[in-house]
């Protein structure tokens, strides 16, 4: 078996002749390298024609002509190989072959015609493509024909170096994006190269055919005939089992092209077999992991393959691809890997995804910033919970499984800010299943975020913690445990007050004043709000600023909250002294004041006595205290002609004041 040794790299180009054997002479003009090259073109194609003229006489170049040429072309300058095709050395090559092939006893000759047109063909791509347009349609025949022969034995002498040489070229064609098409419309092309696979002629020539079939999968247009094969996926499994980390990362590689057209998902993925192979792959380092990942990424984009995917092996997809999203030391497995678990997330697998242990453990491992990954990790992470949360609720998943789910995202909301939006839209989606109201509002801190996303300058954040808490607070079971928040309470007090003042029939305040109602409906609430600071001052300021059909709604609220207020002690005794004192008067003797009570905290209401003379000033009329518990029904009285005293009472307004403020004398007759 010959050595591949002639063949190491030579460093002499036109830039540095005259460096060679130790003469380390100064780099030569410009002037003295374009002569040097046309002297070399000239000699080039002398040889060529000599080539050209020995093939058409059906004759063979000598060994002095082999050596003349060998010592032309061997060495690994761009721009000298370019020259040589441009000579027509290929195309001289290419004759020379087809003569050989017609004679008996030319082994020795088609090794050598071999090495030389493989090392001419290391030009640029550029001058590579021009030749394959020229001789390629006679060319490829040959290459073909050559390789075959060293395939089943017919060529005794070094059929190892030469089926090197041919695949290579072969190779380099693969490379061509305009080749590749006509490649595959070779007739017997992939029939041979799934020989050189299955043959133990050369393990070089075995890695580069499945590394040609890899680059000829690149082209979508040709993915679907080439899987089409009959033994193409079979021959590319067989190699898989070999221990060779090459070949392990070429067919993974043909693999994940293959894998990239649409036609090809369903036919790769009902082979179990090859789905057994690339979870196998995916447990490898090197590249065969990223490209094994990659080839389960694309299977899984196609919806009828993934509930047959995780079928296999009882989800032993689920654990490569769990284990390969985490780890640190080869991000693009990890971004195949977390991309690839993103895909078999869907509504139909969601009950199926969050009870595997593994699967679940690592979204929360990723979230809860367990393990370092980078951040398009993190996002797919997020993505695959909140696809969850689409297809999960409380009668098709253990109410174990769906508590971990809404904790997940409260965390999330806690861990990652940036995800607010994420958070939001799956928490909307959990909510409108109306069976998973109540364990969700018995999440710990779930509220408490609903709150935090209500306060979110996000106005569709906003939307849909409202929407989210709308649903949360309809069960009667839940009005209580909401309306206890003071985080909520506070939200909504923030809606009401602070926005409302800006925009007081705006969607989200009415939207919030309906929430508001709904969970006054609990008394226990009710007392909630009016111990919470300023939340009756802003429903009240709220009111104020609404068109006059819409505030008997906030009239009728504020009232059931000031109802459920204490006064202090000394206003109870003061009230006390009232009720005893008065029990004498005639009820014709009070009456209640035309008083505007959205000019003036209901509070602070002060009645006055009918009195004959109009025209006392106000601060001399005789002040009656109005019991608190007459209040509610003076508010509703007052509400007819509110409107009508607006501009007559506005020097009433004085602000807020303290239940201090309402002690009042018995007037004497």
């Amino acid at each position: 078996m010959e050595s591949d040794s002639f063949l190491v790299d030579s460093k002499i180009g036109y830039s540095n002749v005259g460096e060679q054997s130790g003469d380390q002479s100064t780099a030569l003009s410009n002037t003295e390298l374009v002569r040097i090259r046309r002297k070399r073109t000239e000699k080039l194609r002398r040889i060529a024609e000599g080539l050209i003229e020995a093939a058409s006489a059906n004759t063979i170049f000598s060994h002095f002509e082999y050596c003349e040429l060998h010592r032309e072309v061997d060495h690994n300058d761009e721009v000298k190989h370019d020259d040589e095709v441009e000579a027509g050395i290929a195309t001289a090559l290419s004759a020379t072959l087809e003569v050989l092939l017609r004679m008996s006893k030319t082994d020795v000759k088609i090794r050598k015609a071999s090495i030389d047109l493989e090392l001419v063909y290391r030009c640029s791509d550029e001058c590579r493509a021009d030749s394959f347009e020229t001789i390629g349609h006679k060319l490829v025949p040959l290459l073909l024909k050559i390789t075959k022969h060293c395939a089943n034995g017919a060529i005794k002498h070094s059929p190892e170096m030469i089926i090197k040489r041919t695949v290579k070229i072969l190779g380099y064609f693969a490379l061509l994006e305009n080749a590749r098409a006509s490649l595959v419309q070779h007739p017997g092309l992939l029939d041979t190269l799934i020989k050189v696979i299955n043959s133990d002629v050369s393990m070089t020539s075995r890695i580069d055919s499945i590394w040609m079939i890899a680059n000829l999968a690149f082209t979508d247009s040709l993915r679907g005939e080439i899987a089409q094969h009959p033994c193409l996926i079979s021959t590319l499994m067989c190699a898989s089992y070999e221990k060779n980390k090459e070949i392990s990362s070429e067919t993974a590689a043909a693999f994940m092209n293959l894998s990239a057209a649409t036609e090809n998902r369903t036919l790769m993925a009902n082979n179990s077999e090859l789905v057994r192979i690339l979870c196998f792959l995916v447990t490898e380092g090197g590249d065969a992991r990223s490209r094994a990942t990659g080839t389960l990424k694309n299977l899984a984009s196609a919806p009828e393959n993934r509930e047959r995917l995780l079928s296999y092996d009882n989800a032993i997809i689920l654990d490569a691809l769990a284990h390969t999203a985490v780890d640190t030391m080869d991000d693009k497995a990890a971004f195949r890997a977390s991309g690839a678990l993103k895909n078999f997330v869907c509504s139909e697998t969601a009950p199926f995804l969050c009870q595997h242990r593994v699967f679940f453990s690592t979204i929360e491992k990723i979230i809860s910033e367990e393990v370092k990954v980078k951040p398009k990790v993190v996002a797919d992470a997020c993505l695959m919970l909140k696809g969850v949360s689409e297809g999960v609720n409380v009668r098709n998943i253990p109410l174990s499984s769906f508590n971990k789910v809404a904790t997940l995202l409260v965390n999330l909301n806690r861990q990652i800010p940036a995800y607010s939006l994420l958070v939001a839209e799956a928490l909307a989606n959990l909510a409108k299943e109306e069976c998973n109201i109540l364990p969700l509002v018995d999440i710990p801190d779930l509220i408490g975020t609903v709150a935090n996303l209500m306060s979110s300058k996000d106005n569709k954040i906003r939307a849909m913690s409202i929407e989210m808490l709308t649903a949360l607070s309809l069960p009667p079971a839940c009005k209580e445990k909401i309306g206890s928040n003071i985080k909520i309470l506070h939200a909504l007090h923030v809606m009401l007050d602070t926005r409302g003042r800006q925009n007081s029939n705006s969607d989200f305040s009415k939207r919030a004043l309906n929430i508001v109602n709904c969970l006054a409906t609990e008394k226990k609430n009710l007392v909630e709000m009016g111990n919470l600071t300023g939340f009756l001052e802003g429903l009240i300021g709220y009111a104020r600023n609404m068109n006059i059909e819409y505030r008997s709604e906030v009239l009728d609220l504020s009232s059931a909250i000031i109802s459920t207020m204490k006064p202090p002690p000394e206003l109870s005794r003061n009230r006390n002294s009232f009720d005893s004192n008065t029990e004498s008067l005639d009820e014709t003797h009070l009456v209640m004041p035309d008083i505007d009570i959205m000019s003036k905290p209901a509070a602070s209401v002060i009645p006055r006595r009918e009195n004959k003379d109009e025209t006392k000033p106000a601060a001399m009329k005789p002040k009656i205290a109005t019991p608190v518990s007459k209040l509610g029904a003076a508010l509703k009285e007052n509400e007819e002609l509110a409107d009508r005293n607006d501009k007559e009472m506005q020097h009433l307004e004085q602000g807020r004041h303290s239940w201090e403020d309402q002690e009042s004398e018995i007037p004497v007759e």
